[in-house]
């Protein structure tokens, strides 16, 4: 099963409106949500790679 972050990115979403010139707003409240999204699409490629483990 994919993990929606391990299909797709923020960049790639940024691709997508750059190529229909639609601009983002670079306002802090943008580029703190950025950051975030940036952080979690990371943690879910690292986390798709990672064995599956259970102390049970």
């Amino acid at each position: 099963m994919n993990k929606p972050g391990s299909r797709l990115c923020l960049d790639c979403v940024e691709d997508i409106l750059d190529k229909y010139a639609v601009e983002i707003s670079r306002g802090w409240w943008n580029r703190f949500k950025e950051e975030h999204y940036r952080f979690v699409d990371q943690n879910i490629k690292d986390n798709a790679k990672k064995e599956p483990w259970s102390c049970h």
